[in-house]
């Protein structure tokens, strides 16, 4: 991967290998660990808290005036699927 890498990104003699995302533990042999902001917030999963506040305000900006709960659903199904991909990612 390191000689390829340099052909296909100009300037950069190649890609660490410990940088490589893994999304499993059990195929993360070697990675390193941000320590920096936003994960020195002590949420462990900052981009999917962020990636869901963002859902959730987009569901209630398109709130339907009549009341009727038709972007509710999508909203939980799409946390639920951020809960799931973190779980996942912290025990599997």
């Amino acid at each position: 991967m390191a000689s390829s890498w340099g052909t296909r990104f100009p300037g950069c003699a190649s890609a660490p290998e410990t940088y490589t995302y893994r999304p499993c533990r059990s195929l993360a042999a070697a990675r390193s660990q941000v320590k920096g902001f936003p994960f020195s917030l002590g949420i462990k999963h900052p981009q999917y808290v962020g990636a869901s506040l963002t859902v959730w305000a987009l569901v209630t900006l398109l709130w339907d005036p009549t009341g009727r709960p038709t972007l509710l659903p999508v909203g939980f199904a799409w946390t639920g699927l951020y809960v799931i991909t973190a779980i996942i990612e912290d025990y599997f």
